[in-house]
């Protein structure tokens, strides 16, 4: 199967999606799938862009883990020095829109894997899906969009159909 993990955390950086994300990629592919990593350039949590990474706007910058797995790197914007929930929502939004320029270098897809938050990148994994003509599965590692569901502000089912 040809998999398409869309995620914006993703190591080198360090935190409890990371890490599940990069071990589920690596299962996948010792299990003989061929995973594709769409990520944006390493910064969290500081929003800094790490050492030895770039950040070029119109780029798609690709990398090879050990186990081979190709990890497809797209724009950020960084928010350094920046905690308010405005520039939270733009790094969001930014890196949701440059994973679409990644567009060329995706080739066949027969399932977009995302974990949510940010809830964002499940749009662009729906473009993905419906372009690609492939199956969708979202993960939602965090109750936030339940609270959200049941307070009115989304509809069920909203996100990921």
């Amino acid at each position: 199967m040809r998999i398409l993990l869309l995620t914006q955390y993703y190591p080198p950086e360090v935190g409890a999606p990371q890490e599940r994300l990069s071990y589920l990629a690596k299962y996948l592919a010792r299990r003989g799938h061929q995973v594709k990593v769409l990520t944006c350039q390493p910064n969290y949590p500081h929003g800094q862009l790490y050492r030895g990474y770039e950040n070029p706007l119109w780029k798609v910058k690709s990398e090879r883990d050990e186990q081979g797995i190709e990890i497809l790197r797209t724009w950020v914007y960084l928010t350094k020095g920046r905690r308010n929930f405005s520039y939270r929502v733009v790094n969001f939004l930014s890196f949701a829109f440059s994973a679409l320029l990644a567009w060329p270098r995706i080739g066949s897809v027969d399932l977009v894997l995302i974990e949510t938050p940010p809830i964002f990148l499940s749009f662009t994994a729906s473009l993905y899906a419906l372009l690609k003509r492939a199956r969708k599965v979202v993960y939602f590692a965090d109750p936030w969009v339940s609270f959200a569901t049941e307070l009115g502000y989304l509809k069920r089912g909203s996100l990921t159909t």
